[in-house]
């Protein structure tokens, strides 16, 4: 067995280092989402022993040699390599994005505030390319996570003699209660989203409408990937809130369920507009932040900050409505299909666009995206016809 980087074919002593073994891992080619694979310059290419051993699911230690065998016998063209099994840094080929620039040549564990808008639009332009089977799933898989975070919360909050649906008003403390539920549940799932890989609805908002600002998606792309994912995370609450009531869980425990539904569709349209771009901002913040720590406790520490101020100050998240007022309407709630769709959905879903797409992606493009160079050009050329119209006037006068 033999590694070799690609930039050095056919110079000798140029083999990959022990360290870069150590932190190498295996990609095969479906962990690349149907793209065709290219070698990046920091990527190693398997012999035909290694391939073999990788597909038998040996680990790194099996596959090292010493020095004396570090002799590579001959090469062939990497792009023969796309269903084989390769050795690769943290990220996968051709996979030269703002967060692989940080941690390979800065060392850095978290993103500058340029580098993170540049990350959420490759990110975006990268899902883009996904298979529309394979975003449905990841958005299932969201709305699945999102229904074990609200029910986290719920079943140990919701259940305090402190909730307001407790009849006793004597015992509801309203500020104990909001601090309890926003720690409890929703962080929990956000980090779950983020760190195993799940597409939410209103996360794909910020990647879409980054990637559309500096010309990496279509219009037509982005508006499909949110229609993908916004039915991808309804099918997944559907399924959970099924399940939920097959297992008895809320069974006694759905006070502050029925009583947090009906408030819900009640509030008034405009204020669940309103509270649905507050949650949303709130809620793409954490995304935002997440992608500029390149850790485990980085990414969780900044989803608990910011993700719990949302779920405290009570505001609307329509993938949430979509589990929690459909579970409520079960257990007793006074609330119809019409209002559900009217009254919430509808009004929290324009709401979490707006907080997204233009307080956060749209701020930040116009800071650090291309969009200033775009309209700097735009005007210089304006300027430049406007002072040529003037001298024309000029010279015939």
């Amino acid at each position: 067995m033999s590694y070799r980087n690609k930039d050095t074919k056919g110079k000798k002593g140029n083999s990959v280092s022990e360290e870069e073994i150590n932190t190498g891992r295996i990609y095969h080619g479906e962990h690349f989402h149907g793209h065709k694979l290219y070698a990046h310059p920091t990527s190693t290419v398997l012999s035909e022993d290694e391939e073999e051993g990788a597909g038998n699911g040996l680990d790194k230690e099996s596959l090292r040699l010493d020095k004396e065998s570090l002799q590579h016998k001959g090469r062939r063209d990497p792009e023969q390599f796309h269903n084989a099994a390769c050795p690769m840094p943290k990220w996968p080929a051709n996979f030269k994005s703002a967060a692989f620039e940080a941690v390979s040549k800065k060392q850095s564990q978290i993103l500058s505030p340029p580098e993170i808008y540049a990350e959420i639009a490759h990110l975006g332009a990268e899902k883009s390319k996904y298979d529309w089977y394979k975003l449905g799933v990841l958005a299932f898989l969201a709305g699945c996570y999102l229904s074990f975070g609200y029910s986290t919360a719920l079943l140990i909050s919701g259940t305090m003699n402190e909730a307001p649906s407790n009849s006793d008003k004597d015992e509801v403390n309203k500020g104990t209660f909001r601090a309890l539920f926003g720690v409890f549940g929703f962080p929990f799932a956000l980090t779950i989203i983020m760190i195993a890989g799940a597409e939410l609805w209103t996360s794909m908002v910020t990647y879409s409408a980054c990637a559309l600002w500096e010309g990496n998606v279509s219009i037509l792309t982005a508006i499909k990937m949110l229609f993908i994912v916004y039915f991808g995370n309804f099918m997944g609450c559907a399924m959970m809130v099924g399940l939920w009531i097959a297992s008895g869980s809320y069974e006694g425990n759905q006070d502050y369920l029925v009583f947090s539904a009906e408030k819900k569709v009640r509030a008034g349209w405009g204020s669940i507009f309103v509270k649905g771009i507050f949650a949303n901002w709130l809620v793409s913040l954490a995304v935002w932040q997440a992608n500029a720590a390149q850790d485990a406790v980085g990414k969780a520490t900044v989803i608990l900050l910011t993700k719990s101020a949302f779920a405290a100050l009570s505001l609307e998240h329509c993938v949430a409505n979509m589990f929690i007022i459909p579970l409520a309407i079960y257990y007793g709630a006074d609330v119809d299909a019409r209002e559900f769709v009217w009254f919430s959905l509808i009004p929290s879903t324009f709401g979490n666009y707006v907080g997204r797409a233009i307080f956060v992606a749209s701020s930040y493009a116009i800071v650090y995206g291309r969009t200033p160079v775009l309209c700097g050009n735009f005007l210089a050329q304006k300027l430049k016809l406007t002072q040529k119209r003037c001298r024309t006037v000029d010279a015939v006068h």
